[in-house]
């Protein structure tokens, strides 16, 4: 039982280490959200702001 709480442990906590693979994990996944909602705001603002 202890053996499988650990690898369970192991596996999520993996989520959050920084990886080299292109962002694959929660962590890299979130930052690419985030990029992705910085730019909608800045169209919103160019498209609100040329009116």
């Amino acid at each position: 039982m202890a053996g499988l709480v650990r690898h369970l442990v192991k596996y999520y906590l993996s989520e959050l280490k920084p990886d080299g693979n292109g962002g694959h994990n929660l962590v890299g996944r979130v930052e690419r959200i985030e990029i992705r909602v910085d730019k909608i705001y800045e169209l919103l603002l160019e498209d609100r702001l040329s009116k």
